[in-house]
């Protein structure tokens, strides 16, 4: 772009200038006419092809200066800038799967998990084994409750590299979704054992003991576990303890 807008004023130039030696009579002088008519033209066609080159590096062109752009959009809550500037990296790079793995898990972020599915694999079948294309897979089928085929994503992830607390966290998601409490419990209790600050594996651990402590049959003459139940235990425990969703990959 910066050769093309550059050869622009190297080319408009001396074509310019043959015009104003036309328009004067050849066999003259130089007069002071002449000179200031060049003078103009050659500072008009300096100016307009300068301009235009800074205009063409202030542009993001390359994948990383695309990509870039991309987050600091997402980073300024402009999402919508950042799914225009994912999807031109993707029709610009088609081969490549960076774009459509940011623009998946910008999906799934802001709700759009069908879509986040669908741009996740599509990364995928560009490279299989991509470990963040999968992740965020994972995590967009969790948003959309279909728990088997999430759990499976972990579980693959988790064969591969155990020492990833996300996943963990993911697996106890998906483990819950198909009813295996006790399971999801140990997935929790596994990813706090690598990390033991991890917010997400404690709120969600936290959520899920809880709601193991409501009654079954609450007792009529029992009011305050009336009313537990019918607060939901999980969004009392929430509020008290400050827990976040229990979302995957999404804004609260």
């Amino acid at each position: 772009m910066f050769t093309i807008q550059k050869s622009f004023s190297y080319n408009v130039f001396p074509i310019a200038m043959s015009f104003v030696d036309i328009a004067f009579d050849r066999g003259q002088e130089m007069t002071l006419s002449r000179l200031i008519v060049k003078c103009v033209i050659a500072t008009v066609v300096l100016v307009v092809g300068t301009s235009s080159v800074v205009q063409a590096a202030d542009q993001p062109s390359s994948l990383q200066s695309l990509l870039s752009a991309a987050r600091s959009a997402e980073v300024d809550g402009r999402d919508d800038r950042a799914a225009v500037l994912y999807r031109h990296a993707h029709e610009t790079f088609p081969l490549t799967i960076e774009p459509l793995v940011g623009w998946g898990r910008l999906a799934n972020r802001i709700g759009a998990h069908d879509e986040a599915v669908v741009l996740l694999n599509s990364a995928l079948s560009i490279h299989p084994q991509d470990r963040e294309a999968r992740r965020h897979l994972g995590d967009a089928l969790v948003n959309l409750d279909r728990g088997d085929e999430a759990l499976a994503v972990y579980e693959r992830l988790l064969a591969e590299d155990p020492m990833h607390p996300s996943d963990w966290n993911g697996k106890g998601l998906a483990l819950e979704l198909v009813d295996r409490r006790l399971e999801a419990r140990d997935a929790y209790r596994t990813g706090l054992a690598r990390s033991p600050h991890d917010p997400q594996l404690l709120s969600n651990l936290e959520l899920l003991l809880a709601s193991e402590d409501v009654p079954d049959r609450p007792k009529p003459s029992n009011d305050i576990a009336l009313a537990y139940i019918a607060n939901d235990a999980a969004s009392m425990i929430r509020a008290r303890s400050g827990a976040a969703p229990r979302s995957a990959g999404r804004d609260p």
